[in-house]
């Protein structure tokens, strides 16, 4: 069974590996590192933090989830740039940008593709999150491509309450974390990233 308490309180665990976190995530590119760190806190999933160690290494696991997220994204960036496409030919004609039914209906294509979007977007995290701690087990690239484990663990019941429990948390810290202003969002990603893949780590070791 997975400790969603355990869980929120593990950054929290020891506060000077916290604290280096919380540096790494707040300064572009070096946060990479931040999120190689959090990819082995899905690996290692005991109550207490993983060390900080092989940095380089780190910054290549973390580069590397990176590219897989953008990969699994590519649906969405291709039905964004086919909206956006779509709109500036029909804006073009500018002799039709006064008739009524013309502006009804580009708003009518524009808000069905933005709908679009938003469920491609949540099916690829979804899947995605799963594609990363996939991946995260051995360092493979290509397990992250591992399309029949993928799905065939992905749809199970504990893996979906693991993601929408995670999901909030880190919506929640995400939207305190903006408050602040620079370093908000970096702190709370680590913190909801530490959480939410040791969250997912733990249903990963139980379906599998």
């Amino acid at each position: 069974m997975v400790d969603y308490t355990d869980a929120i309180k593990r950054p929290f665990s020891d506060f000077k590996k916290l604290l280096l976190g919380l540096v790494f995530s707040i300064i572009p590119i070096v946060n990479f590192i931040s999120l190689g760190y959090q990819l082995e806190c899905s690996k290692n999933i005991n109550k207490n933090l993983p060390e900080w160690k092989e940095y380089g290494m780190l910054f290549v696991r973390g580069l590397s989830a990176i590219i897989i997220w953008i990969i699994y994204s590519i649906p969405v960036m291709v039905i964004f740039f086919l909206i956006a496409g779509d709109a500036l030919l029909s804006l073009a004609n500018l002799s039709d940008f006064n008739n009524e039914v013309f502006l009804a209906d580009l708003l009518k294509n524009v808000g069905l593709g933005l709908i679009a979007i938003v469920i491609v977007g949540i099916i690829i995290a979804y899947i995605g999150y799963y594609a990363i701690i996939n991946y995260a087990r051995n360092y493979r690239f290509k397990d992250a491509f591992d399309f029949s484990n993928i799905f065939l663990h992905a749809f199970t019941k504990e893996y979906f309450f693991g993601w929408i429990i995670g999901g909030i948390y880190s919506m929640i810290l995400g939207i305190i974390g903006s408050l602040i202003p620079f370093i908000g969002p970096g702190i709370a990603g680590f913190i909801s990233g530490v959480t939410f893949l040791t969250i997912l780590g733990s249903v990963y070791k139980k379906i599998n």
